[in-house]
């Protein structure tokens, strides 16, 4: 841009501009009134009086009228199969332009969108739009015809610049600038991906930068599975009910001997071994030798064989350190799966209990002194 500006014709300088402001101030003052179209009668019949042509101002030039061949095109098999990776990516950036426009109108309103339900109403209504269209539709179509037919040799002076001018203003009205603002203080990770779509797309086209967005949110997606949340457990002082991260709490109490130990996710192959060295890296640093690891399962509403497995091989090297394994929080459906898997069998189905209260009242009844023969065990 730097490099033209010496280049710069000013007579297209001045109907790019002047067809920017005349569309920002119809769309501002007078609403009602198309602002595009407007701009274009005006800027066709500023070219055609003055022959702003000679002055160096370009224009779309004649174009061919009638319509396109009703027939198929005479193309091979192995040609049919070569734009599918084109049809596809329609398909991808189509259904993306249709969700953002639905979750952007739902924003508004205060609603919500299920994107499932909007790729099969996309899909519907492109089934259904040859015979049941609205009337809105069908005069839509007339006047594309009749354009296609009739009315191209009016658009021949029809300057570029102001066709430029139609285009800043929609992008403008795009603008995701506040979105951006509050995407980079509520999660940098999600403003960078966003930023790296962005500028793939400005430098390698539409398709490719929306792939490169998908491939590094998949790829972030992946790296919280292996690595989900996890905390360690205190009391809350005053109460017997309630126990909190005590990273985020740190007026919650920890029990001498036994740790609290949260996992925030499904239990499978790609992140049992995490799950595995968190428990053995938190034992390790406990003030306090380690006698009783308690489970809290209330996150954990899925295992796998391999995340079962892991389980029962942890649960077995803490046995042989003399540390026993509590859960807690096992909903109903997570428990037949670990019966099923021999999870149960393994830890025992004595030290499963239903709240993190229970397992504690566990782990301190286990700690107390049995009363010696002789001592007086009257009630």
């Amino acid at each position: 841009i730097a490099q033209g500006l010496p280049d710069t014709n000013l007579t297209t300088l001045s109907l790019g501009v002047g067809s920017l402001v005349l569309i920002v101030a119809i769309g501002r003052y007078v609403s009602k009134l198309p602002a595009a179209l407007t701009a274009i009668i005006i800027s066709i019949v500023a070219v055609s009086v003055l022959e702003l042509t000679t002055k160096g101002v370009d224009v779309v030039g004649t174009l061919s009228t009638g319509l396109p061949p009703m027939n198929l095109p005479d193309t091979s098999l192995i040609e049919y199969i070569a734009v599918i990776p084109g049809a596809l990516a329609i398909i991808l950036l189509g259904y993306i332009e249709t969700v953002g426009a639905a979750a952007g109108a739902a924003s508004k309103e205060g609603g919500r969108i299920d994107p499932d339900q909007e790729l099969v109403a996309l899909g519907t209504a492109n089934l259904g739009a040859g015979g049941k269209t609205q009337i809105s539709h069908v005069v839509s179509g007339i006047l594309a015809v009749l354009t296609l037919l009739i009315l191209m040799p009016l658009f021949t002076n029809l300057p570029e610049a102001t066709l430029a001018a139609i285009v800043i203003v929609a992008m403008v009205g795009l603008d995701q600038t506040a979105k951006l603002k509050k995407a980079i203080k509520s999660s940098r990770t999600e403003f960078v991906l966003g930023m790296v779509c962005f500028i793939g797309v400005l430098t390698l086209g539409v398709l490719q930068g929306v792939g490169i967005g998908v491939v590094l949110s998949l790829l972030v997606l992946i790296k919280k599975a292996c690595r989900p949340g996890t905390a360690v457990l205190g009391r809350v002082p005053g109460e017997r009910k309630y126990y909190r991260d005590i990273r985020r709490r740190p007026d919650a109490e920890t029990i001498p001997g036994l740790l609290i130990f949260r996992f925030d996710a499904r239990l499978i192959f790609f992140n049992c071994n995490f799950f595995a060295s968190e428990v053995k890296r938190n034992i390790a640093k406990a003030m306090e030798p380690v006698k009783t690891v308690l489970i809290d399962a209330e996150a954990m509403n899925d295992i796998d064989i391999t995340g079962a497995d892991c389980l029962i091989t942890l649960n077995a090297e803490l046995n042989r350190k003399n540390i026993v394994m509590f859960l807690t929080h096992v909903r109903d459906p997570l428990r037949d799966k670990m019966h099923r898997m021999g999870v149960v069998d393994a830890i025992g189905s004595d030290h499963i209990y239903e709240t993190t209260r229970d397992g504690v009242d566990a782990f301190v009844a286990s700690r107390e002194p049995l009363p010696a023969v002789g001592d007086d065990m009257t009630l």
